[in-house]
């Protein structure tokens, strides 16, 4: 009774706790802190050695007139700075110059995306892109959005629209990326301002963008203790499942094969391959006519393979999507004398191996097999072994 008694007490607690913890959260970009960022770069220019004339013609962009610094590069409205003069973006590419919150050239995506606000973890979204947040306020607008190509990120964008004296803002922060790293540091739009309709417009483009929902980000872990083993969930991607797969549906898939080849056997079988422009498949034929896939191969297409593996991805991308139980003797879990094991095997030249196998329940084991040239991925296969 004593325990009943106070179980609803506790479990509000542990609630308002809970709000606590999200409540201290990033919050999201707003103008008085990216203008202060701002202030505080113009204040560092005036001691600063100027590295360019602003009055040359190159000097001039669509972002104003460039000030080249070692620190950063400044974009003002007119080739002075004097007092008509007025800061209207900055660009930063310097390792050791921090932007807003302190996000710098050498952060990871990862790292950047936790500095401010995001209510959306997972990233879920569309193929090209998720929203980060969405914030109304009183006559203005804060939102995020990350745009990417599948698990590539590409760019982060966070949006500025607030009501000022002189109008509505349409400024932000960009964050380039390259290879899952911020490359760059963009604050744009200081002195843009837009109207009431661009602002419709804007809000409703975000909120049909947070509307996709047929994609989002692989769990990854740089220690590969928070992911899975290689399973035979595994075995179904990109609408396409292997362990049932038949030449229809591949065809259904992957669209008509650029090449369809049949091998007779002296059992009366025979081997089918049909050549896409993503993959080719071999099919098992039987006597009777009924066709058994046995091989997968991908070695030159934007086809995202099982945990979304791609052509051109890193090694360190793709381990990191995987578990790592043990790095004894190129052991990532399990052994080879076991149903299921991740192994990592290099080469002298910079070349590596990943293999992953995984039981099933057809009593079979499924490899899917990872090959690396300077430790970019170049192709990647599936199939089976006893």
């Amino acid at each position: 009774m004593f325990r009943m008694k106070w179980m609803p007490l506790m479990l509000t607690v542990l609630l308002l706790a809970l709000t606590a913890v999200w409540a201290e959260g990033p919050e999201a970009l707003t103008w008085a802190e990216l203008n202060a960022w701002a202030d505080s770069c113009l204040e560092r220019a005036a001691s600063s050695q100027l590295l360019n004339d602003p009055t040359d013609p190159d000097a001039l962009t669509e972002d104003g007139y460039a000030f080249v610094y070692d620190f950063a590069t400044l974009y003002m409205t007119h080739p002075a700075m004097d007092e008509g003069s007025l800061l209207t973006g900055v660009l930063v590419l310097d390792v050791e110059m921090a932007g807003p919150r302190q996000v710098d050239p050498s952060a990871s995506a990862w790292e950047a995306l936790s500095l401010f606000r995001n209510d959306n973890p997972m990233l879920v979204g569309s193929r090209d892109g998720a929203v980060l947040y969405q914030q109304e306020l009183e006559g203005g607008f804060l939102w995020g959005y990350l745009q990417r190509d599948g698990q590539r990120a590409g760019l982060i964008q966070y949006a500025v629209h607030e009501r000022l004296a002189d109008g509505i803002t349409d400024a932000g922060l960009l964050l380039t990326l390259q290879e899952n790293g911020v490359a760059a540091i963009r604050v744009y739009g200081l002195q843009n301002r837009i109207t009431e309709a661009d602002l419709d417009a804007t809000r409703l483009f975000v909120e049909e963008q947070a509307e996709q929902e047929d994609y989002e980000r692989v769990p990854s872990s740089l220690d590969g203790d928070t992911v899975t083993r290689f399973d035979e969930t595994d075995l179904s991607f990109a609408g396409f499942h292997f362990s049932s797969a038949s030449p229809e549906g591949a065809i259904a898939v992957f669209g008509q094969p650029l090449a369809d080849e049949t091998l007779q056997e002296e059992d009366g079988g025979a081997l089918r391959t049909l050549r896409f422009e993503d993959c080719e498949l071999v099919f098992a034929l039987s006597p009777d006519g009924s066709a058994a896939p046995q091989l997968f191969s991908c070695d030159a297409s934007e086809l995202e393979g099982p945990r979304a593996i791609r052509i051109g991805d890193q090694l360190t991308t793709v381990m990191a999507r995987f578990a790592t139980e043990t790095a004894s003797g190129g052991t990532l879990y399990g052994s080879p004398a076991q149903d299921a094991y991740g192994a990592v095997e290099f080469g002298e030249d910079a070349s590596a191996v990943l293999r992953y196998v995984t039981p099933t329940v057809s009593g079979r084991r499924a490899v899917l097999l990872i090959n690396f040239e300077q430790l970019i991925l170049t192709e990647y296969y599936l199939f089976w072994t006893e």
